[in-house]
């Protein structure tokens, strides 16, 4: 059974799936009809995406990302040297 998706970690949005094929050509490199495809889970409104060649492995890792951590960085008064005014 497919994994259902989580929604996106930065945005909460629903993520979009897609399954790309590439389709080659024949040249040097082998004959016609050799291909390329993988999964991609994407979300539209951050621009952000995984892509692997399994759609359970992509969306076990989709699904396994958090909202990275935020630094906490406190903030020191500003020190002048002399007179404020200038």
């Amino acid at each position: 059974m497919a994994e259902t998706l989580k929604p996106c970690p930065f945005c909460g949005k629903t993520p979009v799936e897609r399954r790309v094929v590439e389709l080659y050509p024949a040249d040097a490199d082998g004959p016609a009809g050799e291909f390329d495809a993988h999964h991609t889970i994407a979300c539209d409104d951050c621009g952000i995406d995984m892509s692997g060649e399994y759609r359970d492995d992509v969306a076990a890792a989709w699904n396994r990302r958090t909202r990275p951590a935020l630094k906490r960085v406190e903030r020191q008064p500003i020190q002048f040297d002399g007179d404020a005014n200038g």
